[in-house]
């Protein structure tokens, strides 16, 4: 009976260790682990109010949550699976494959009208806002795009292993949701949650920031270097192989990766993201301009 007590003992202390561990880690991040949070508080103060820029966190910069696959191909249906990530982060993935052509904007564009909400409470918009922010035309094909993007960002369940979290890291998915139906029976006016354990994914400043219309008017593989580029302050050598890896594509010919990496580069340099990008030795070199916000 004595070592069954000291047993329970131990673990009550352990239990109130990790949380006391867990409480002081929200807090060093700036969340009130008892409070409402919004993520506009995240915000430096260079963005301030800034309506011109969007923002993602950090590990989704540098993982393949958002592939660049050729939409003639099936989207996969994935469980549980363990996404590519350039650090030692473990992400595992559950729905359908979500691309960066349409999820990716769709869900940073929810995530700019989400930010003066408490993490947890409703905001509502009306899909043709969505359309007009997006610059997508305003037409049936439009709205039934919308739709499937949000239905998709909805099913999906999203678990991130964070050691330093000390539990705090769980499954989540992307967005929920309720909505309103207009005349014809189709869903037009959505009412958004988004789970606060997305908070630890920006808290810290652990997150890019993209200029909205310029970010949209890049391909999707370029996007992925974008993401690689201003997510650190001085970016490594990225190898071409996990430039494709970030896209979450398999090309089978070396030669062939190669034109298609120096492809996207010329894209990137000619918008203006970085001073100098290239490709040497099966790897892409950055110079990036001073002011990554401003790009």
């Amino acid at each position: 009976m004595r070592r069954q007590q000291t047993k329970r003992s131990d673990s009550e202390l352990h239990e109130k260790s990790l949380a006391i561990q867990r409480k002081n880690y929200l807090q060093a991040k700036g969340i009130d682990p008892d409070g409402n949070t919004q993520l506009a508080i995240q915000f430096p103060e260079i963005i301030g109010n800034r309506t011109d820029l969007r923002h993602i966190p950090n590990d989704y910069c540098r993982s393949s949550l958002f592939t660049a696959r050729n939409n003639n191909q099936p989207r996969k249906n994935l469980l549980r699976n363990r996404l590519f990530h350039l650090h030692d982060v473990e992400i595992l993935y559950t729905g359908s494959e979500l691309r960066a052509v349409d999820d990716e904007l769709v869900w940073m564009q929810l995530v700019h009208y989400a930010k003066d909400t408490d993490f947890g409470s409703t905001f509502e918009f009306d899909l043709t806002d969505l359309l007009r922010d997006l610059n997508w035309p305003r037409s049936g094909d439009g709205y039934s795009r919308l739709r499937e993007c949000i239905s998709r960002l909805r099913a999906t369940e999203i678990l991130i292993t964070n050691k330093k979290a000390y539990g705090v890291s769980g499954s989540f998915s992307l967005i929920e949701y309720d909505s309103l139906n207009d005349n014809n029976g189709d869903q037009m006016t959505y009412f958004v949650r988004m789970n606060r354990k997305i908070m630890l994914l920006f808290a810290g400043n652990l997150f890019t920031s993209h200029n909205w219309e310029i970010y949209k008017k890049l391909s999707p593989a370029t996007r992925r270097l974008a993401d690689y580029v201003n997510s650190h302050r001085t970016p490594l050598p990225l190898s071409v192989s996990n430039f494709a890896n970030l896209c979450g594509i398999e090309i089978k010919s070396p030669t062939r990766t190669r034109q298609w990496a120096k492809q996207k580069c010329e894209e990137l340099k000619k918008i203006g993201i970085v001073e100098d990008i290239f490709v040497e030795n099966d790897s892409i070199h950055f110079r990036r301009r001073t002011s990554k916000i401003d790009s």
